[in-house]
């Protein structure tokens, strides 16, 4: 699609989003309400006595005790936090390599958003003096080697990259959801990302609304110019219309890529609770920039107490 056709249907979507609560059909019951209730259970149901397995859930020492299976578990369960390292030779562990940001990917034909620090080699060693000529006498002592060591050279860039996202997504004809998004990153690799989402549901003649909120602190274990890894921990907090409100600690592993311009890759995957109800959220959405600005579409599904809220998302991002 060209740019410009990309611009001049964005104001389309964004008048057109926020009045498509209100135009989808009614139904009896919905989606919001039953989260509710399902939470409202989970959190009045007794804990299982100290040492009692809860019912259903599998014994998995017992079950599963062969060593190799463990192994194989633990490798692929930690792989998403040392594969990419390996692959961008970018390892956390201190001194990380420093990074720094453009405004907006791909500026001035840059590769991706991300600016890396980069090793200089030494400088090689002096040459040995030529042999003198004979009868010349003895030779000149040899300076020693030049002393020296890599030099890391810091790039040029912003040390603050900041990121102000709207989304709708569409789940069915009845229920919708709007999302704004602001992510904040540091060249210290400490990201800040918060974001508060309103699902409206047409039920009975009315309109039930779900108010969910997020924040996390994650890490960049691993960057190069064209890829970012981060991980981190937060809260995740939700707000019916009656009042009702549970909320609970939030884990959050996200992805993005560069691969060329103008094209951008980005995956989330979170999981934690909400009262006493497991949650967790995936979603995945490619974009086309253009300067500063992203236009993007994708899928997002997010679950709560056993209630699916899913469908496909689209919106702008500005990148400052």
């Amino acid at each position: 699609m060209k740019p410009k056709l990309c611009v001049l249907l964005l104001p389309g979507l964004l008048l057109w989003a926020p009045l498509a609560p209100w135009t989808a059909p009614a139904q009896a019951g919905g989606k919001v309400d039953e989260a509710r209730e399902r939470i409202k259970e989970d959190a009045d149901k007794p804990d299982p006595p100290r040492g009692e397995r809860p019912e259903g859930r599998s014994h998995w020492r017992a079950d599963h005790g062969d060593n190799l299976f463990w192994e194989v578990v633990l490798i692929l369960f930690t792989a998403p936090f040392w594969l990419p390292p390996a692959a961008l030779d970018d390892w956390p562990l201190p001194p990380a390599k420093p990074l720094r940001f453009d405004p907006y990917p791909y500026k001035d034909g840059a590769p991706g958003g991300l600016r890396m620090a980069q090793w200089r080699p030494a400088p090689a060693p002096a040459p040995a003096p030529a042999p003198a000529a004979p009868g010349a006498g003895p030779p000149p002592e040899a300076p020693p080697p030049a002393a020296g060591a890599p030099e890391l050279v810091m790039p040029q860039g912003n040390f603050f990259a900041l990121r102000a996202t709207y989304s709708f997504e569409a789940d069915g004809s009845e229920l919708f959801g709007h999302r704004g998004e602001l992510l904040v990153r540091s060249a210290t690799r400490l990201n800040l990302d918060l974001s508060a989402t309103d699902y409206a549901e047409r039920v009975g003649g009315g309109t039930d609304h779900l108010g969910h909120y997020q924040g996390h602190l994650t890490y960049t274990f691993a960057a190069s110019e064209q890829a970012l890894f981060a991980a981190g921990v937060g809260f995740r907090a939700l707000h019916f219309d009656d009042g009702y409100e549970a909320s609970g600690v939030d884990f959050r592993y996200e992805a993005e890529f560069f691969p060329v311009r103008p094209l951008a890759l980005h995956f989330i995957a979170e999981a934690g609770q909400v009262g006493s109800s497991s949650a967790w959220e995936l979603e995945a959405r490619a974009g086309v920039y253009l300067e500063r600005f992203e236009l993007f579409a994708g899928y997002r599904h997010f679950q709560v107490a056993g209630v699916d809220f899913a469908g496909p998302v689209a919106g702008l991002a500005v990148s400052f």
